[in-house]
């Protein structure tokens, strides 16, 4: 046998089965790559969608913190919604449910025409995420304030009206690139009166 017939024998190419398999084993890096950078963009959506949420609620309540105690109140009352991911499926008559979910705690909203806060707000776009501001006034009564002494006799202790809270709930819209429902984020705060009775 001559170095040329050797030379040819080594010279062997690859079988079309091994070019299948290497081919096959690409594409799964592929898909897996492509999955990787899929769920890595969605993330990215989220994590700046919660803090332009947050943010908002946030700088919404700054803004009724402003307010005389008094001018806290809803200008009008938050029709119910049947969307449970709309804040406004926990509003029931002229109660608002402070739970999110699980047991329900019904508290009455303050309604007032001299109120100055207004319940839903327009749709609006905030670092390219478009948001609605959904806000609630409640009484609150203080359980351990008015179970002492002469408390317990205060019309406030009566009526339940010690203290507002105030919930800010921002709902982002569901970009077009994402299925699933979108939960919105919330802010609680409570407001006491600076002039109690």
């Amino acid at each position: 046998m001559n170095v040329l017939d050797r030379l040819r024998r080594e010279e062997d190419g690859f079988t079309i089965i091994e070019i299948l398999v290497a081919a096959f084993i690409l594409v799964l890096g592929s898909l897996a790559v492509f999955q990787t950078l899929s769920a890595s963009v969605h993330n990215v959506q989220r994590g700046r969608e919660a803090q332009v949420g947050l943010s908002v609620a946030q700088r919404e309540m700054e803004k009724i913190r402003a307010l005389p105690f008094e001018k806290i109140a809803l200008k009008t009352t938050p029709v119910n919604s049947t969307e449970t991911s709309n804040p406004n499926n926990r509003v029931s008559g002229s109660t608002f449910n402070l739970k999110r979910s699980g047991s329900s705690e019904f508290a009455t909203m303050v309604v007032s025409s001299s109120g100055e806060v207004e319940p839903t707000s327009s749709a609006f776009s905030v670092g390219g995420t478009k948001v609605t501001v959904y806000r609630y006034v409640v009484w609150r009564k203080d359980t351990a304030y008015c179970a002492t002494g002469t408390n317990s006799e205060k019309e406030s202790c009566k009526t339940g009206q010690n203290y507002k809270r105030v919930v800010i709930d921002v709902l982002p819209s569901k970009p077009g690139n994402v299925t699933n429902t979108r939960s919105y984020y919330e802010l609680q705060s409570d407001f006491v009166n600076p002039n109690p009775e």
